[in-house]
């Protein structure tokens, strides 16, 4: 991998790149820089967290002869680093994109046996953003949703124990979301996005919008679904990418619309920290501690 995290507790992600600059970002401080005893005697170790699983890693680059030319992090099961909160986690580790063996995509029927730790960090920050999750989902999709619809969503997910998905991170959090609903009609929904509503007029030049927002008309009728498909992830040089698909297609399963929706695992975090002044839309993070809430008192 080529970010880190210094403790699980934290959002922050930094860059891997090179033993100088870990060095100064920790002083060279326990648990972050110390020895270990290898078979050609102590050697300086640096750890770390992993951002996905919160499992430990070791970086790979930093001493002295190496030959690796980019540093990168490996994650680090050889024994418990209690001080950077580490505890290992083979579940976790094993559903990790970063893991050697990790596959690139779940089904939402994939799922970890337990709630844990990790699991209810990230429903607890699923919470306190909801907002802003809904706000980065309209802003790819170019359609603002109707509190019904974001209901909707809310009890699917709920319904799927999506906290429990083994695609999820804290970095991932909208889009995993958004997987993890079903199918919904696009009527009563604001369309933003002229495509969208070139695609559906296309389909019936008699349907209806108002404002954008797609309407039902007496003896005009087009069943128009949206859902999330097809998450994956992909690593490569070390950098982790992530993708979904966003559908729209017809009851009968026509498809009017599609688009792929791709992400960095710092864009959540990033788009939080921007906007960290906003105004907050308190009644959508009611609404999901209304429907969430429980798992996480």
């Amino acid at each position: 991998m080529d970010v880190f995290k210094l403790t699980i507790d934290t959002p922050v992600i930094h860059k891997i790149t090179n033993r100088a600059d870990f060095e100064n970002l920790t002083e060279k401080r326990k648990p972050w820089v110390d020895y270990e005893r290898t078979a050609e005697g102590r050697k300086t170790r640096h750890f770390a967290v992993c951002p996905h699983c919160n499992n430990a890693i070791v970086m790979v680059g930093f001493n002295d002869g190496s030959q690796v030319k980019t540093p990168y992090g490996r994650h680090y099961l050889a024994r418990e680093l209690w001080h950077l909160g580490t505890v290992r986690e083979r579940e976790a580790y094993d559903a990790c994109p970063y893991h050697k063996k990790g596959r690139s995509s779940f089904t939402p029927n994939d799922k970890f046996t337990k709630v844990s730790e990790k699991s209810i960090k990230l429903i607890s920050k699923l919470i306190d953003n909801f907002d802003f999750i809904i706000e980065m989902i309209q802003e790819e999709t170019g359609i603002e949703f109707s509190r019904t619809c974001i209901r909707k969503m809310l009890e699917a997910y709920q319904a799927s124990d999506g906290w429990l998905y083994k695609g999820a991170s804290e970095q991932n959090i909208p889009w995993a979301f958004a997987y993890l609903t079903l199918s919904h009609s696009l009527y009563g929904q604001t369309i933003h996005n002229e495509s969208i509503r070139k695609a559906l007029l296309k389909k019936n030049a008699k349907l209806v919008f108002k404002k954008n927002r797609f309407i039902p008309k007496k003896g005009v009728y087009l069943s128009a679904l949206f859902c999330f498909l097809d998450h994956r992830r992909k690593v490569v040089s070390h950098h982790l990418t992530e993708s979904l698909i966003f559908s729209i297609s017809t009851s009968e399963n026509e498809v009017l619309h599609t688009h792929k929706i791709q992400w960095e695992s710092t864009d959540f975090d990033a788009h939080l920290m921007l906007h960290k002044d906003d105004e907050r839309r308190s009644e959508l993070i009611d609404l999901a501690r209304e429907h969430l809430g429980y798992l996480i008192r």
